[in-house]
């Protein structure tokens, strides 16, 4: 490439290309020149490789997937707006889904064999990338329908999240719901299900029946809840007499 790219093609003259650089440009070459050359009969070289190839040679690639594995990685962190940084200018996704990770690390996969750049935004999670979408250019302070629409679509994503934690808060710091969450838990290992009828709350069922089974089975919850390191915010003794 060093020595047969021309000046005119190559924009670094005076030094060999970046690894990234030569697989965007091998595939530019590829999918754009190379297999839509007219070569015989007013065909190319894929119209004839499809003619007289045998059907378990036919691997067709997604061009997208092409994409996602040329393309160029960087990180970015997710600002509070919902945007990332690339290049000096700023991108979202265009319904701002981006903003439900405010403040953590994404992947953006670059891809610049076009006239225009194309960026796929993913995050890291454990088993792989997983991409959430296509950025655009966003100027969110603008005054433009698009850019009013991208902050409503904000609002409604960071009112969604209001509206998950403090289902979080309810369900993990009340008490009694933190003592039924843990209960139901337990009776569902020790039977294993637990209907929807045989569902009931904690002081409902210590108030029927106070065995000594019952209070093994909450005090086996209370153990499960202080494994979970959850805090309680009663005595034991207190739980297992039902005054919570």
């Amino acid at each position: 490439m060093a020595r047969g790219a021309s000046s005119v093609d190559d924009p670094y003259p005076n030094r060999l290309l970046l690894e990234e650089e030569y697989k965007r440009k091998a595939l530019a070459w590829l999918t754009g020149d190379y297999h839509q050359e007219i070569v015989r009969d007013g065909k190319t070289r894929q119209q004839l490789f499809l003619e007289t190839a045998p059907a378990t040679a036919r691997v067709r690639f997604d061009f997208g997937d092409l994409q996602t594995v040329f393309a160029k990685r960087e990180t970015r962190k997710v600002q509070g707006n919902g945007t990332v940084r690339y290049q000096g200018r700023q991108y979202a996704m265009p319904d701002a889904g981006l903003i439900v990770w405010q403040g953590q690390q994404v992947v953006l996969l670059v891809n610049d064999i076009f006239p225009e750049t194309v960026i796929e935004v993913g995050i890291q999670e454990r088993g792989g990338l997983r991409l959430l979408g296509r950025l655009e250019l966003m100027d969110i302070a603008a005054n433009s329908v698009r850019a009013s629409q991208y902050r409503r679509d904000a609002k409604e994503h960071m009112a969604e999240l209001k509206r998950l934690s403090a289902e979080v808060q309810r369900q993990y710091l009340q008490p009694e719901m933190r003592a039924d969450i843990a209960l139901e838990r337990t009776l569902t290992a020790t039977t294993g299900s637990l209907s929807t009828g045989e569902s009931f709350t904690l002081t409902t069922r210590l108030e029927r029946d106070p065995d000594a089974v019952v209070r093994q089975q909450i005090a086996d919850a209370v153990t499960a809840m202080q494994e979970d390191n959850l805090i309680l915010d009663a005595p034991v003794d207190d739980l297992l007499e039902g005054n919570l």
